[in-house]
């Protein structure tokens, strides 16, 4: 089930926050930074599920 989650404004590392309870590997992360007093937020979905060859191989 889809959620909503607040990505938190301050600087540095964006934790990774899951997004799905259903397939809570599928995060966003990232990173926030100030460039000449401006706020620069970078954001990744990244997918860390493992595969069907890395299942079958468990």
């Amino acid at each position: 089930m889809p959620m909503e989650s607040t990505v938190p404004l301050r600087l540095g590392r964006v934790k990774p926050q899951s997004l799905n309870c259903d397939q809570p590997e599928t995060v966003v992360r990232g990173r926030a930074r100030k460039h000449d007093g401006n706020w620069l937020v970078t954001l990744f979905l990244a997918n860390a599920q493992r595969g069907e060859a890395d299942r079958s191989e468990a």
